[in-house]
């Protein structure tokens, strides 16, 4: 049989001699061509993409095929797979240029080497302590910086003198460094002309540029700047920015507002078009320049971080919150931390705003603050535990509440675990162990956060230490004293303070004005 051919090499006819087999294939590849291929009525692809429920394997479509408004995720941090992120600081980028959003990190460990600038729209979280691991290996880094803004605001240049008229300027001494003149960049002075900026044209030399518009007021013109700006004309709403200023040097995406010395606040950035050209939610009512520019969130925004351990491995903070600085009067910005673990030592979190969040996480302190937060902060069901004698857990503001956490001994002993004993911070439900000495007061100058409100908490010293409370309507009940070597002491400074219902072994000696001392056991 080995002599005859098979069907599929017998020519097609006899008017047609090529291959059987050539035709089928090609008679495949002309159906795989057919955009229109299996779209009738009933016929395959039209049912499958007209079915209610489209039934993939399970787990088959990856984040990228998904429509934006359809992701749970905006990135995915997974190096063992082709359609996610190889690195964090990747994932962060393509955030950024979406306006923000969440990014899930997927077990495994993960390395920040530089800097790793967010903005307040992004979270990012893991799999659980136990299976996703962060870790800052840089010095040099902030680790992970929540930038509200990167301003780029005028430099002072002191006086210039011109001409009515005259469309030179001149300098007293030659402008260098930040203060460097080129062609796009913007003057703004003490002119008549209510400070308007005048663009440079033309660089005439060290000393001299000509301006676009002419100066109106001549003479000497006091109170001059010098920056990168850009305008807005009549009834549109698009930003062009110049001088050397782009897009990428701003920190501008969507949804961020435009804060500037020309037209104060209140447009929201919508769209990027390009490196120099935003478009904003409002049309502007009038032509206006400015040489100071600034994109700002308002402190609405909170990032969120939840189930992965840090690990930091430098003496660099773990996660800023930088303080705004050209903000006017909106919120610094506050962050959520849930579900944390937090390893190796140093400040894990540091926040510039006030009512940040940090619930059920894990800290091992060493004699830097392990947080640093401000007024109005909530740290609950947490636990501190000490790398060695000394340690911090928390530099809180006033008004900052600790609830049913654990500051327990790994190493060492007399741990400062509340470093600020000037704040009027409450404690409810706690247990301290190992502490150093303990100074509980008030902050009557501050109008919303004046007093401290301490209330069943265990405070357990390390030998010839002492609990000390001072300032006024310090409110101390329910707790538990053991360890201290010496009686609770209400200095001289105390007044009007409640302290009801302790259990002390030392004992309490009252050296105060005013303050209400009953039912106290020793």
């Amino acid at each position: 049989m080995s002599g005859f051919e098979t069907w599929e090499m017998m020519p097609k006819s006899q008017d047609d001699t090529s291959l059987i087999s050539d035709a089928i294939d090609q008679a495949i590849s002309d159906h795989n061509d057919d955009v229109d291929a299996h779209l009738g009525t009933d016929q395959a692809l039209q049912s499958h993409r007209a079915a209610e429920i489209i039934d993939h394997l399970a787990e088959s479509v990856v984040n990228d095929k998904l429509a934006p408004l359809a992701r749970r995720y905006v990135a995915i941090v997974d190096p063992t797979s082709v359609s996610d992120f190889d690195t964090i600081a990747g994932a962060v980028d393509h955030a950024l240029a979406k306006g923000g959003g969440d990014i899930f990190i997927k077990r495994g460990k993960h390395y920040i080497s530089s800097d790793l600038l967010i903005n307040p729209t992004i979270s990012i979280s893991g799999e659980g302590i136990e299976e996703t691991r962060v870790i800052i290996t840089d010095a040099t880094t902030a680790g992970i910086n929540i930038v509200r803004e990167i301003p780029h605001l005028p430099t002072s240049i002191g006086t210039v003198t011109s001409t009515s008229g005259s469309d030179i300027l001149t300098f007293t001494t030659p402008l260098t460094g930040d203060t460097s003149v080129h062609i796009g960049r913007a003057i703004r002075h003490s002119d008549s002309g209510g400070h308007v900026p005048k663009r440079i044209t033309e660089v005439i030399s060290t000393t001299q540029v000509r301006v676009t518009p002419a100066v109106t007021t001549g003479g000497v013109l006091g109170g001059c700047s010098i920056g990168d700006g850009g305008e807005l004309t009549t009834d549109s709403n698009e930003l062009k920015l110049y001088g050397n200023l782009t897009v990428s040097d701003t920190n501008v995406t969507l949804g961020s507002q435009l804060l500037t010395n020309g037209i104060g606040t209140g447009f929201t950035v919508v769209d990027i078009i390009d490196d120099q050209t935003i478009l904003l939610s409002d049309t502007y009512t009038d032509d206006t320049e400015f040489n100071g520019i600034n994109f700002v969130y308002s402190g609405l925004e909170r990032a969120q971080f939840t189930d992965f351990t840090l690990e930091n491995q430098t003496s660099a903070y773990g996660i800023y919150c930088e303080s705004a600085v050209y903000s006017g009067d909106l919120e610094e910005t506050s962050i959520d931390v849930l579900r944390m673990s937090f390893v190796g030592g140093g400040t894990y979190v540091a926040v510039a705003g006030p009512r940040t969040t940090v619930r059920d996480s894990r800290f091992e302190s060493n004699t830097s603050n392990s947080l640093e937060l401000n007024s109005g902060g909530l740290v609950e069901n947490c636990i501190f535990r000490s790398l060695a004698s000394g340690a911090r857990a928390l530099l809180g503001g006033n008004g900052c509440r600790v609830v049913r956490c654990r500051f327990e001994i790994g190493s060492g002993s007399s741990h400062n675990w509340l470093s600020d004993t000037s704040a009027a911070m409450n404690l409810e439900g706690n247990t301290f162990i190992g502490l150093n000495n303990l100074t509980i007061q008030s902050y009557p100058d501050d109008a919303t956060f004046r007093s401290a409100y301490i209330a069943g908490n265990v405070f357990n010293f390390s030998s010839t230490r002492r609990l000390t409370i001072s300032g006024t309507n310090v409110v101390f009940m329910g707790n538990f004293i053991e360890g201290a070597t010496s009686t609770i002491l209400l200095n001289s400074s105390s007044t009007d303070c409640v302290v009801v219902g302790n259990h002390s072994a030392p004992g309490i000696t009252n050296s105060g004005t005013g303050n209400q001392v009953s039912l106290n056991t020793t």
